[in-house]
């Protein structure tokens, strides 16, 4: 099926806080630098969730349709468009670049300060909807080919493994780093495989529901820690003879754990300190639907290094996946059709029932 001139298409439009409806919305009209994608699943991602519980602001009207980790197939390709055609199977990320600033005219769109995004509450309308439109459709670039051995839920779990890989990348993980990675949901998970996927020896990951920590274990975890049972910090501090983790990648987005980052790095321990080692570094990858109060004393005077990540390309996390080095079924939970969209977001939100949420559309 193919869209048509003024015709509609079933899509979850957001109104406001645990407010979504599916509605019959205009389908999109192909640019001629863009392509249109059959959507066959998409993901709830936790940036969803946040919009969904809080209520962020999103644009009226089309740009409120949320979702932005998906797959499908090419079902209109714009004049402008090479090396995509109709029926390729496809997943994507969807940015539009101003073209005009200093990123866009130094060849690094992605980092253009003026893009809009899909989903959520930027300005382009997301995933969770019958087409999708991707305005500046480019190979390897912004959307991707599926290899033939991928299910549409492989493609749709790409972005989620894109942004823990990215942030992972930026670590610099080393084979004899002790790494913690704070949180068992999607994004922990795929951090984690990442760490061993890059040949980090001992990675430890922490969570509060058994469910989570089990399925970590079982893809890869050399120790899973309750924290709802014990004191992380202490535990990291025993497994690693009282050195601290080397990195801490903060995948949970808590109060509780922003603290337990900075407390179970090395360099917030002095007993057994090695001083041929470097201090340890901290990857903020989970969004924080609240501020947090923090001393930055604690990170300066111990040398400990802090950074952001986002997702750039697709291409080395597929290669993880291709190869068998990230398990990224492991993690889906749910599947379930466009209608019940709001069980969906309530599964979601829920980890003692879910861990990844996946609509088929």
């Amino acid at each position: 099926m193919v869209p048509t001139k003024g015709s509609q298409m079933r899509a979850a439009v957001y109104y406001g806080a645990r407010d979504i409806r599916v509605e019959e919305v205009r389908e999109p009209k192909v640019t001629p630098g863009g392509i249109v994608i059959k959507v066959k699943f998409c993901g709830v991602c936790g940036s969803d969730l946040h919009t969904y519980r809080i209520g962020k602001s999103v644009a009226d009207g089309p740009s409120a349709i949320l979702g932005h980790e998906f797959s499908g197939d090419v079902c209109v390709v714009g004049s402008d468009v090479t090396g995509i055609r109709v029926g390729d199977r496809v997943t994507a990320h969807s940015i539009l670049p101003c073209g005009k600033c200093a990123s866009c005219m130094s060849g690094q769109p992605r980092r253009c300060p003026n893009r809009a995004i899909m989903g959520d509450w930027y300005a382009l309308p997301g995933a969770f909807a019958e087409y999708v439109h991707i305005p500046w459709a480019v190979v390897d670039e912004t959307v991707y080919q599926l290899p033939d051995e991928f299910s549409y839920q492989d493609g749709a779990l790409i972005e989620p493994l894109a942004a823990s890989a990215s942030a992972v990348r930026r670590a610099e993980p080393r084979a004899e780093d002790a790494v913690v990675v704070l949180g068992a949901g999607v994004i922990g998970n795929f951090a984690m495989q990442t760490f061993k996927a890059m040949g980090v020896g001992k990675v430890i990951v922490t969570d509060v529901r058994n469910r989570r920590l089990k399925v970590a274990k079982a893809t890869g975890a050399d120790f899973v820690v309750n924290a709802a049972h014990e004191d992380p910090v202490r535990t990291v501090r025993e497994i690693t003879a009282g050195a601290g983790a080397d990195i801490v990648a903060d995948c949970a987005g808590t109060p509780a754990t922003f603290r337990q980052c900075i407390d179970m790095v090395r360099g917030s321990y002095r007993e057994n300190f090695d001083t041929e080692r470097p201090n340890g570094k901290i990857a903020w990858v989970a969004n924080y639907e609240k501020p947090v109060t923090w001393n930055p004393n604690d990170v300066s005077f111990n040398g400990v290094r802090m950074m952001g990540s986002l997702p750039s390309d697709f291409l080395t996390p597929m290669d993880l996946v291709k190869t068998g080095k990230v398990n990224v079924r492991a993690v889906i939970s749910h599947e379930l059709p466009l209608s019940d969209i709001i069980e969906a977001f309530e599964l979601q939100a829920n980890p003692t029932k879910s861990i990844k949420v996946l609509v088929k559309i």
